[in-house]
C-alpha cells in the first residue's frame, strides 16, 4: 500500500493511492510528509485502511462497484 501527500482545503491530506481514501489530515505540511514516509516504509496497516478508520474526513466519492 503506498500514500501521498496533497494539499487542499487549507490542509495537508494523507491519501491512500490504490483506495483514495484520506486517511489522515493536518495543518502542519511537515507532519505530513513525515508520517506518509512513515506509512510508505510499512507502519500501518497490512493492506487497505478500513474505511471506519477514515470517518472523520471527507471523502472522494467513488464509482459503485456493482
Amino acid at each position: 500500500m503506498t500514500y501521498r501527500v496533497q494539499y487542499k482545503d487549507k490542509d495537508y491530506s494523507i491519501i491512500e493511492k490504490d483506495t483514495q481514501l484520506d486517511v489522515f489530515q493536518t495543518a502542519k505540511e511537515r507532519h505530513a510528509r513525515e508520517l506518509c514516509r512513515s506509512l510508505n516504509l510499512g507502519a500501518g496497516f497490512n493492506g487497505h485502511t478500513p474505511v471506519f478508520f477514515t470517518q472523520g474526513f471527507k471523502q472522494k466519492e467513488r464509482p459503485s462497484t456493482e
